[in-house]
């Protein structure tokens, strides 16, 4: 179900999803997003976490796509990314530029794709694993401002181009 605008209620993930068809996803993972959002829906009602998900809001048929699996799952599209990175310290990904910026902002990153940035979070490296999980939320550090805005700036492309920060 959309959640409220305004929401502020912690979470215990934040989901970002991408466009199945980006390059990005076909061939820098091996998870797509479908499977990645079962996994996670899955893990939650067995471990009792709550989490939401925010659309790309390039994906115009999402409801199409994830079908039956987007089915009970809190959706936060209308909410600024920012804004859900306030409510909620751990931000999973496949491979989004998402979680550059989440980093950034101090947020903890779970990427489970070959992302960019993969030094700076913890990575499942590809796998769909409960127990890797539940390891990466217990322990995915926070990095700090200095080294990872040194690495980003490494490609002042990207840093230029992909993130919201200013």
């Amino acid at each position: 179900t959309e959640g409220s605008k305004c929401s502020s209620e912690r979470l215990d993930f934040i989901y970002f999803s991408q466009l199945p068809w980006d390059v990005n996803i076909q061939q820098h993972s091996k998870v797509s997003p479908r499977d990645l959002l079962d996994f996670l829906t899955s893990t939650a009602a067995e471990l009792g976490l709550r989490f939401a998900m925010k659309v790309h809001p390039l994906h115009k048929n999402w409801e199409e796509y994830y079908g039956s699996s987007a089915i009970g799952v809190e959706t936060r599209n209308d909410q600024h990314v920012h804004d859900l990175f306030a409510v909620s310290e751990n931000v999973v990904v496949i491979n989004s530029g998402v979680g550059a910026e989440a980093i950034l902002l101090q947020n903890r990153v779970i990427a489970f794709g070959d992302a960019d940035y993969i030094d700076l979070c913890a990575s499942m490296d590809n796998t769909l694993d409960v127990r890797s999980f539940v390891k990466c939320l217990e322990s995915a550090n926070k990095a700090d401002y200095e080294s990872v805005s040194k690495e980003l700036a490494l490609d002042e492309y990207y840093l230029n181009n992909n993130l919201l920060i200013q």
